[in-house]
Order: C-alpha cells, then sequence, then structure tokens
C-alpha cells in the first residue's frame, strides 16, 4: 500500500498542490520517526498512538478540501448552471458528510473507552483481540491476583504459561495464585519452575520461602530467603523473613543480626523493632528489648501492633521488676 501511495504521489506530482505537500508532510513525517522496525518486537509493532500526531496532516487535508469544494471551478459562472451544484451546496454537502464522519468516530471511540475503565477491562480485552499475546493473560491474571480472585487468576495465568513456557515472571504469579488457594504443592512447583528458568529470581526465591516457613519447615525457609538476598541484599522483607525463621528456630543472636540490619535500612519499622525486642529478650538482653520495643511502639500505626508492643514492654518491665 505504501509503495503504491509513493508511486501515485510521484506521478501525479504536478497536480499537486503545495498546500496538499505540506499536509501529507504533516501526516508523514511523524510517521518516519516511529519506523525504525528493528527496534520493536512483534508484540508492539502496532500501535495507535504512533498516529496522533498523524491527525493534523488529515485535518489539514479534510480543510483544503472543503476549501476546493467552496471555490467555483473556472468554467462556472457566478450562478449555478444546470446539473451542477453550487459551491455553498456542494460545502454543505461537505460539512455533512464531515459531521457523520466525526460522529461515528466519536461514537466508536466512546465505545473503544470501555476498554480502559481498569485494568482488568484493559488486559481482558487484549487476550480476547490477541489470544496468542502471553503477556495479556498474564496481566490480566496480575490483576485479578491484586483484586483477589485468585481461581480467575490461576485460569488466566495457566493460559499465559502455555503460551510462555520459559517466562518466569508468569510461573511466580501462578505459584502465589495456587498459594493462596491452598495448593500448597502445585505452589511450590510453579515457584521452582521459575527458579529454574531464571536463578536470579529474586521474587520466587522469596515466596518459595514464605511457603515453607507457613508450613513451618524452617531450614528450607531458612535456604530460600538466604538465596533470595544472595541475589538482592538490600531486600528489606526478605531480611526480615530470615530474621524471624531464625528466630522460630531459637536461633536468637542470628536473629538479632538479621532485624538490626532491617531497622538500619527501615528505621520506622514497627513490626521490626518489635521482632528485635523479642529476639533481644531470648538472647538475655532485656535493656536492649525495652529499647527496641519503644522504638517501634512510638512508630505503630495499627492499633493491634501497639497493644502487642505495649503488653510485651509491660511483661518485660513487670519481669525486671
Amino acid at each position: 500500500a505504501l509503495v503504491l501511495i509513493s508511486g501515485a504521489l510521484i506521478v501525479y506530482r504536478k497536480k499537486i498542490g503545495r498546500e496538499a505537500w505540506h499536509a501529507l508532510a504533516l501526516m508523514f513525517i511523524p510517521l518516519i520517526l516511529v519506523l525504525d522496525l528493528r527496534q520493536l518486537s512483534v508484540e508492539y509493532l502496532i500501535s495507535d498512538r504512533y498516529l496522533y500526531l498523524s491527525v493534523a496532516g488529515w485535518s489539514y487535508l479534510i480543510a483544503l478540501g472543503l476549501a476546493k469544494l467552496a471555490a467555483p471551478s473556472e468554467r462556472e459562472s457566478g450562478s449555478a448552471t444546470s446539473g451542477n451544484l453550487s459551491p455553498n451546496r456542494r460545502v454543505s454537502l461537505g460539512v455533512t458528510l464531515l459531521a457523520i464522519i466525526m460522529i461515528g468516530s466519536i461514537a466508536s471511540t466512546a465505545n473503544e473507552n470501555s476498554n480502559w475503565t481498569d485494568s482488568y477491562s484493559l488486559w481482558s480485552n487484549v487476550a480476547r483481540v490477541r489470544p496468542g499475546f502471553w503477556v495479556a493473560y498474564y496481566n490480566t491474571g496480575i490483576v485479578l491476583l491484586d483484586s483477589r480472585k485468585f481461581a480467575q487468576a490461576r485460569a488466566a495465568l495457566d493460559r499465559a504459561a502455555a503460551l510462555a513456557p520459559r517466562e518466569p515472571r508468569v510461573f511466580d504469579a501462578l505459584g502465589r495464585a495456587h498459594d493462596a488457594l491452598g495448593d500448597r504443592g502445585d505452589a511450590v512447583s510453579n515457584f521452582k519452575r521459575a527458579i529454574e528458568i531464571d536463578p536470579a529470581m529474586f521474587e520466587s526465591l522469596n515466596n518459595l520461602g514464605a511457603v515453607y516457613f507457613k508450613a513451618g519447615e524452617y531450614p528450607p525457609a531458612e535456604r530460600y530467603f538466604g538465596e533470595a538476598l544472595r541475589v538482592k541484599p538490600q531486600a528489606v522483607a526478605a531480611r526480615f523473613n530470615l530474621g524471624v525463621c531464625y528466630a522460630r528456630q531459637g536461633r536468637y543472636e542470628e536473629a538479632v543480626r538479621e532485624f538490626e540490619q532491617v531497622v538500619r535500612a527501615a528505621p520506622e519499622d514497627a513490626e521490626a523493632y518489635y521482632e528485635l525486642g523479642l529476639a533481644y529478650e531470648k538472647a538475655g538482653r532485656p535493656s536492649d528489648a525495652l529499647s527496641a520495643l519503644q522504638r517501634g511502639l512510638s512508630f505503630a500505626k495499627s492499633e493491634v501492633l501497639a497493644d502487642k508492643i505495649a503488653e510485651t514492654l509491660k511483661r518485660i518491665q513487670n519481669e525486671r521488676n
């Protein structure tokens, strides 16, 4: 189509006025800027945003067309001749046709905008239009996970996994869906699949540790939290999880070491101060425990957590007295 258009423009170039060339330039120059096709993956090759600036050229051509309709031809006299429409009549017809096109475009735009109501509407529509595009099912699944619609999320992510069997993010999300549904075995297998594809998949390492931790299997939980931290040493959540894992195994000095690093990185984390206080107490450091708990109480935003910290503070103070 582009070759035919280019050929027509070359053949009829002498019949095209300067203003029409300006309009064509407004249409095509913005498109040239995005035609480096090597930079585009097949999924994102066609995007309507590329046409936004080119609308200026179409608008200019429409305006030129209306102006052409309004101008009398060389053969026309001051009044309309038999079989010819007057300039005003032609303009009226042109404006009417333009109005019909605009009304149709507005209706079409309003209908299309319903697909942008929310993230679920957007990505489920993408999956409908492009059923072979794994990202659409993955993003739909993520939205459903965030909405706590776990069974529907699992179905969408199963489809994404079938389309992209080497994409670790899909299997991590699928593991989260199974975990939320109580399918521990499937959750573990999907997290391990993600790690098999990408051994540096931090999210899956941490999530797998959390699955084992919830089951009370602390040694494997400790191992996966440790691997997650080797991938991302600055991850406060994984370090907190590792500290709690040590504490549950009675390894309080190691727990203290982890929690101290957590509160240095997140100095207003009330829950970390609470766990640090408990670890200090178990490690035989009651003064440090009171200090940590008092700081945690000053940062607690949850009434439940604040009550828990206050109760522990009171208990330790009473034991010291």
